[in-house]
């Protein structure tokens, strides 16, 4: 394959005007939100436990809970952004996460921390419906790839100013302020919020043809017409089963593969790999944040050049390389492992970054038809969160039992099934308009189910 291929014109992409990267931007505020507060309470936790006496089984419903939250939020999702629109639901998100931060910080009780917990939790499920559904809506096409997967770059930048704030607080015990500091983005967005517009997709099904109009010339993306033609065109109810399954199937592989054991737990799995101190495992965590954020700023430069397929197939490559690699010499515990286990769970999270993280998120923005993409993304979302929880429950059993060796070369086994299902079933969608995309599922499907 020749490199010229990627300097064609048509890869050289048209700038996206000022208004259409302002409303991106305030959308992508979102993600920093959900990055932070899903990892802003490994710090917090250090100093929040011991205060109020948790006990270990009150630790962990505590660090948990949240899940539960997210699970709430990403069925109610669905739902809220049909009939309130996508504009009210972000509102909703930032009054959540508000309201569950102050709670936090005047608990009355053990049960009162948890209620906070999960209403964070809810608008972090909120979260991850609305915001690549809206910014699916509101990107150019030719735009589409990287634009929705700068919510995925928002999130890791979040948690890693969610490190950076528990470094900083960490000397004084300040877990409030920890928790206090995620409330600027939140306040930022609910002002931003005034001048963004409604997607122009949802405008067009409640009948508001001409501000619909008025928003797609403001943003520059499709025309007018195209869109109650997308929303009207009847669809193979093949069609829609086998897309509702490649969007579930895409959100489990992100998960089942093993991300949120590294994001959770990559400390304790460094100290098993030879890390004897908690400082120079915490260090060396911190590396794992940066490969993360870096993969990701690679991804979403390369996503509308390079398509999404092929980042999905390298990322997954170089996630089995990592993970074979680290299982394959912890379990001969070959010399230097220490320093191996890094350098195979940054090429695994830098992998994850490029391909899996993001381009999950952009394609089930992109792959539903309008008629039924709220909910499809929903499903989707609650598909994901499921799965983060079932992997986060099922880790530390697996970890003792098997350690290292086993528990990373189950992870391992994943990807392998991750990638020949996107090889197999997945169509490359890059610069396509959703008509387009569901000519190629209606083809790609044909014959394959019953």
């Amino acid at each position: 394959m020749k490199i010229e291929k990627y300097f064609k014109k048509e890869n050289f992409l048209k700038p996206l005007r000022s208004y259409t990267l302002f409303v991106a931007a305030s959308a992508c505020i979102s993600g920093l939100l959900f990055g932070y507060y899903m990892a802003v309470i490994s710090g917090a936790l250090l100093f929040l436990s011991p205060e109020f006496h948790f006990s270990l089984g009150e630790e962990t419903i505590f660090v948990s809970i949240i899940l539960l939250g997210a699970i709430i939020g990403s069925i109610a999702g669905g739902y809220l952004t049909e009939y309130l629109g996508r504009k009210k639901v972000f509102w909703l998100t930032c009054l959540l996460i508000s309201a569950g931060t102050i709670f936090l910080l005047f608990p009355a009780s053990y049960s009162f921390l948890l209620l906070a917990r999960v209403i964070q939790g809810t608008g972090i499920g909120l979260i991850s419906v609305v915001a690549p559904l809206y910014l699916g809506e509101i990107a150019p096409t030719s735009h589409r790839g990287s634009i929705v997967s700068s919510y995925q770059l928002m999130m890791t930048l979040g948690a890693l100013i969610a490190y950076v704030i528990n470094c900083l607080f960490a000397p004084t015990g300040n877990w409030q302020m920890m928790f206090l500091l995620g409330l600027v983005p939140a306040l930022l967005q609910a002002l931003l919020l005034f001048f963004m517009p409604e997607s122009p997709s949802w405008l067009f099904r409640k009948g508001q043809a001409s501000l619909a109009a008025q928003v797609c010339l403001q943003l520059e993306i499709q025309t007018p017409k195209e869109v109650p033609k997308e929303i009207e065109k009847p669809i193979r109810r093949k069609t829609l089963v086998w897309i509702l399954w490649i969007g579930a199937m895409l959100s489990v592989f992100q998960q089942v593969t093993g991300i949120n054991t590294i994001i959770y737990y990559a400390p304790r799995i460094f100290q098993e790999a030879g890390y004897t101190s908690a400082l120079s495992a915490v260090f060396a965590t911190v590396s794992l944040g940066a490969s993360n954020f870096l993969g990701c700023l690679l991804s979403v430069w390369l996503l509308d050049r390079v398509g999404r397929k092929k980042l999905l197939l390298l990322g997954i490559f170089g996630m089995i390389v990592g993970l074979f690699c680290l299982s394959i010499f912890s379990f001969y515990n070959v010399p230097f492992i220490d320093k191996i286990s890094v350098v195979s769970l940054f090429v695994y999270v830098f992998s994850f970054a490029i391909g899996l993280g993001p381009v999950t998120w952009v394609l089930i923005a992109e792959i539903y038809p309008a008629q039924i993409r709220e909910k499809a993304i929903a499903f989707a979302v609650f598909s994901n969160w499921l799965c983060v929880y079932i992997i986060l429950a099922t880790f530390p059993y697996l970890f003792s039992w098997i350690k290292i060796p086993g528990t990373f070369g189950l992870y391992g086994g994943m990807c392998i099934l991750a990638f020949f299902f996107i090889w197999r079933f997945l169509p490359e969608t890059k610069q396509k308009s959703s008509e387009e995309i569901m000519e190629m599922f209606d083809k790609k499907n044909r014959g394959t189910l019953p």
